[in-house]
């Protein structure tokens, strides 16, 4: 018995060294983190993003750029328009062509005073961390990059 917890708890800390660490949400700047994952629906996988405005002023225009799993050369982009401040803005990104499990995404979120966004007020980066269960992945839409 105490050689098959020994065996569990090295096959554990094995699993637990190889995992990468859950990256913290970005608190810097007039917008703060509040979430990042993603969001699953029918095989369908999005980036899902929640932001708080913290020291934001009417009008603000953004968008979104979400790393792509298939080509990291040429993000995912989504238009946001102007922005309704408020304590919890969701963001979902167009649907993921790909994905590799076990990994770290990059999201910028770029913000404008301008709604033809010449004048960057902030630039927000975050990393998202893609963690499912194997069992997850069957369903899914995307293709599985190994």
């Amino acid at each position: 018995m105490l050689k098959k917890l020994a065996v569990a708890f090295f096959a554990f800390t094995l699993i637990a060294c190889t995992t990468p660490k859950l990256p913290n949400p970005n608190t810097a700047g007039p917008i703060h983190t509040l979430g990042s994952g993603f969001f699953i629906n029918s095989g369908i996988v999005q980036y899902a993003m929640t932001y708080k405005s913290v020291s934001l002023s009417d009008p603000v225009y953004a968008y979104a750029e979400f790393e792509n799993p298939s080509d990291a050369s040429k993000p995912l982009v989504k238009d946001l328009g102007k922005l309704v401040l408020s304590d919890r803005m969701l963001v979902l990104s167009p649907e993921l062509p790909a994905i590799k499990n076990h990994t770290l995404y990059e999201v910028n979120l770029y913000l404008y005073s301008d709604e033809e966004m010449k004048n960057m007020i902030h630039k927000h980066t975050d990393k998202v961390l893609l963690q499912l269960p194997e069992i997850f992945l069957l369903d899914l839409k995307a293709e599985i990059i190994q």
